[in-house]
C-alpha cells in the first residue's frame, strides 16, 4: 500500500494522507500508520525502498500491514483476502496487487502482431510466462474485478493495481484516465514511441460518450464521434473530440458502439489515442480530434453513467457534439 492515514500519537487525530516516498528513516515514527479507506483501523509500518535482483531492480517504498492487526470485514485495502478470492488472477507483489491482461490496449502492429518484431526478446519471455497468474481477457473482466472491490475504476486504492501487458507494466492510476482527464488523452497522443520504425503512442484507459456515427475514413473505417470535453492546455482552451475508429467490421463491437450512442451511455475503451496533426482547419481554432481505434469487442466495455465527468462547466446550451469531422489518418 502506497498511501497510508497519518495520525497524531498522542491524539490519535488524523493529520494527513500521505504516500510511501515522502517518509523516510528519520521521520518513519513520527506518526501512526492506518489504512487509507475510511473505517479500516488495521495498523501499517513503513518499509524502505530496497534493491533486488543483484542490484539492478529497485523495489520502492511502501506501506505493510502490521502482523498483529487486521482490515475491517471487506476492506478494499486487505489485499491478501483479494487475492484469496481471485487466486488464479490476482497475485500480490511488493505490497501491491498484480493483473495481467491479454486484451489488446490497442490496435497498432504492436497490439495486433506482438511477435512480428516489435517486442524485445525480454518482453516477449515475460508476456508468454504464465506461472504466475491467468490474464484477463477483455476489459469487461478487469472492469468486473476492479469495481467489486474498489467500486470504480477510479475508486480509492484501485490506482495502486499493477497491469502488465506485454512484458511492460505499469500502475492503473497511470493507464486509466477518466472522462475528466482529456488534457491527459491529448498528451497521450501526441507522445510517440519508435518500436523498431513503428511509431506508436502510450495505451490509455479512458471513458468516452458516443454521439453519432460520422463518415468513414479514407480506408474506409467506421468512426463515431463522441462528446468533447474542454480543457486548457498551455493556457489556452482546447476542445478534445474523441473518435472511435473500428478497425474491421466485428458485428459485436459495432453493435456495443452503436448501442452506446443512441443511448447516451458512455464506454470504457483501451485504445492508443493518436492525433493526425495540426493542419486541419478545426485542429488550428482549438477542436482536437483524436483517434481512438479498436478492432475486437474486448477493447470496450459500457460502464454506468457515473462514469460521465464534465471537466468543464458547458458556457452556454450549444450542443457539445462536432457535427463533422475531419479525415482521421489510421494508426
Amino acid at each position: 500500500m502506497k498511501r497510508v492515514r497519518a495520525h497524531d500519537k498522542t491524539t490519535s487525530q488524523l493529520i494527513a494522507m500521505v504516500h510511501a516516498r515522502e517518509i523516510n528513516e528519520e521521520t518513519r515514527y513520527a506518526s501512526d500508520y492506518k489504512c487509507l479507506h475510511t473505517g479500516c483501523d488495521c495498523t501499517m509500518h513503513w518499509r524502505k525502498a530496497v534493491f533486488a535482483k543483484e542490484n539492478t531492480d529497485t523495489i520502492p517504498a511502501t506501506f505493510v500491514k502490521n502482523k498483529t492487526s487486521k482490515h475491517r470485514v471487506n476492506c478494499p485495502g486487505d489485499l491478501e483476502r483479494i487475492v484469496r478470492e481471485n487466486i488464479d488472477y490476482v497475485t500480490m507483489k511488493n505490497g501491491q496487487l498484480n493483473v495481467r491482461v491479454n486484451f489488446p490496449l490497442g490496435s497498432s502492429p504492436v497490439d495486433k502482431k506482438p511477435a512480428a518484431g516489435y517486442l524485445t526478446e525480454q518482453q516477449l519471455a515475460a508476456a508468454h510466462d504464465k506461472r504466475d497468474i491467468k490474464p484477463f481477457s477483455s476489459l469487461k473482466d478487469l472492469t468486473r474485478l476492479i469495481e467489486k472491490y474498489y467500486g470504480s475504476l477510479d475508486g480509492e486504492g484501485a490506482d495502486e493495481i499493477i497491469v502488465h501487458y506485454q512484458g511492460r507494466q505499469t500502475e492503473w492510476g497511470k493507464l486509466f484516465k477518466g472522462s475528466d482527464q482529456y488534457a491527459k488523452l491529448y498528451a497521450r497522443s501526441r507522445n510517440y514511441d519508435d518500436r523498431e520504425g513503428l511509431l506508436v503512442t502510450p495505451p490509455i484507459v479512458t471513458i468516452v460518450n458516443p454521439a453519432h456515427e460520422t463518415d468513414q475514413n479514407k480506408r474506409n473505417k467506421r468512426r463515431f464521434i463522441c462528446e468533447a470535453q474542454d480543457v486548457y492546455i498551455d493556457g489556452r482552451k482546447q476542445r478534445i473530440i474523441p473518435t472511435i475508429v473500428c478497425d474491421g467490421n466485428d458485428p459485436t463491437l459495432l453493435k456495443t458502439i452503436k448501442d452506446a450512442a443512441e443511448n447516451h451511455s458512455p464506454l470504457a475503451i483501451a485504445a492508443r489515442p493518436f492525433h493526425p496533426g495540426f493542419d486541419s482547419k478545426p485542429s488550428r481554432y482549438g477542436q482536437q480530434f483524436i483517434t481512438l481505434m479498436v478492432h475486437l469487442p474486448a477493447q470496450v466495455e459500457p460502464v454506468r453513467a457515473s462514469y460521465w465527468k464534465l471537466s468543464h462547466k458547458p458556457e452556454n446550451q450549444l450542443s457539445l457534439f462536432a457535427e463533422s469531422a475531419p479525415r482521421l489518418a489510421a494508426e
